[in-house]
């Protein structure tokens, strides 16, 4: 006995919910190579090219092609400061709010005032709310990933206001946030540590130069008040009152934290490459003079990374992997400690700087023998101005991640080897070696004097 059927076969790409699923996968290049596949795939994928959009140079029947279709896109690259087409206008009669990227950069559409001076006397208003790309935040509970780097000096960080933290701090879905500013007043970080939002695992943080706290002081404590806005106040209090661990600040899910300096792969490093439209500043002792065209000076200190700003990071995230600090001055003793006492089960970390540092008034903290250790530490590197008694004391604390350690790299910048060090280059002081680490792949040990020691283990 036979019998026989007949089946109606459907793609997958037939049902629109599974292809959004799949186009959510792929990357803008990915896209295009789906576009050469056939025909088919050439009308089924072309709409779905409008996921990633840059807002630049763009003809204006293209820019009202896409402002019809808003909805569609999920990464978003746009001028900061010229989103107003997206947030509130007429034409777009469906919003803009299935965004999964958002990248913010300086394209120059807002024209820069006479004075930069008139900035200490009209602080905010040189950023209009209405045209603020950033307000897209809170309009797309989605979205995942959020940049915002090459914003010129004029703006400092006006584009975070008070309703820009909120939505930061109560979005539920934000997870890497990548901020690269050439300057910002001194209270700007304290307030970005209060409004990170609980799901935070990715965050950079990287200013050039840190404004004048004596001239900028009024405008800091009306933007960034030390104590927080009022909504963050009352968050606290209802932590206090259900008693917990972490009175002042929720804990945080970091699992990567970069502070201070260019970090690699920005696009900001190669946005660096390009004419700049700021003259060159002029640094004297520490301290940045910035001619106004008024006669006046503005007066910037170059941006460094001090332990209590780590240590304010490091206490809210147990859970941190990956580190990195650049620019950073103060004692190395004192950050690894912070590291050790609050993120014992780093696997990455790389310091930078120390370049300003008086090494000699803290020499006898490089006697003291730091306390733990990392349980999981896998790569160390470590660039910077270290005496021969510190770099005896970090190694020591490394070298007791033997179980697990793969790479490390030491550079000291103001000291030499000596001829009994390069005949015992993989001893540590009289009674240690690099050879314990039996998993070490990689060992590099740099010294003033250009010689280094690089054994690939």
């Amino acid at each position: 006995m036979s019998s026989s059927s007949s089946t109606t076969h459907i793609s997958i790409f037939d049902i629109p919910h599974i292809l959004d699923q799949v186009c959510d996968e792929l990357s803008k290049h990915q896209l295009f190579t789906c576009l050469n596949v056939s025909r088919t795939w050439c009308a089924l994928f072309t709409p779905q090219v409008l996921r990633h959009v840059c807002f630049s140079n763009l003809e204006s029947h293209q820019t009202w092609a896409i402002l019809h279709r808003v909805s569609r896109i999920r990464s978003l690259t746009v001028d900061i400061s010229n989103a107003a087409w997206l947030l509130k206008n007429p034409v777009v009669t469906v919003p803009c709010n299935n965004l999964r990227e958002l990248h913010c950069l300086d394209f120059n559409y807002q024209p820069m005032r006479n004075s930069l001076w008139s900035h200490y006397y009209t602080p905010p208003s040189i950023v209009d709310r209405s045209s603020n790309a950033l307000c897209l935040i809170a309009s797309n509970p989605k979205m995942h990933t959020l940049t915002v780097e090459n914003i010129p000096r004029r703006y400092q960080t006006y584009h975070f206001t008070e309703d820009v933290f909120r939505s930061i701090y109560n979005h539920g879905s934000l997870t890497n946030m990548k901020i690269h500013l050439t300057s910002a007043p001194y209270g700007f970080s304290g307030i970005f540590l209060k409004s990170l939002p609980a799901g935070i695992r990715d965050f950079e943080l990287s200013v050039k130069r840190w404004s004048d706290h004596n001239r900028w002081s009024g405008l800091d404590r009306r933007m960034y008040p030390k104590e927080g806005f009022p909504w963050q106040q009352e968050q606290e209090q209802e932590q206090d009152e259900n008693n917990s661990l972490l009175s002042r600040v929720r804990a945080l899910k970091l699992e990567r934290l970069a502070l201070g300096g260019l970090q690699s792969g920005s696009t900001a490093a190669e946005l660096a490459t390009e004419p700049t439209r700021e003259p060159p500043p002029i640094v004297i002792d520490g301290i940045e003079l910035n001619d106004d065209p008024n006669g006046q000076f503005w007066y910037y200190s170059v941006a460094t990374t001090g332990v209590e700003t780590v240590k304010a990071f490091a206490e809210r995230a147990s859970g941190l992997r990956h580190l990195v600090v650049k620019d950073y001055l103060g004692s190395w003793s004192n950050i690894l400690q912070v590291l050790l006492d609050n993120c014992p089960n780093l696997e990455t970390i790389e310091l930078t700087g120390n370049s300003y540092y008086n090494l000699s008034a803290h020499s006898n903290r490089a006697d003291t023998q730091l306390q733990g250790y990392f349980a999981a530490l896998r790569e160390f590197r470590m660039t910077g101005a270290i005496s021969k008694q510190m770099y005896t004391m970090i190694s020591n604390t490394v070298v007791r991640s033997s179980a697990t350690l793969e790479v490390v790299w030491i550079n000291c910048s103001n000291w030499e080897w000596s001829e009994e060090e390069i005949r015992n280059a993989f001893h540590i002081g009289t009674s240690t070696s690099w050879t314990q680490c039996t998993l070490l792949k990689e060992l590099g040990l740099h010294r003033n004097g250009g010689l280094s020691m690089v054994d690939p283990c």
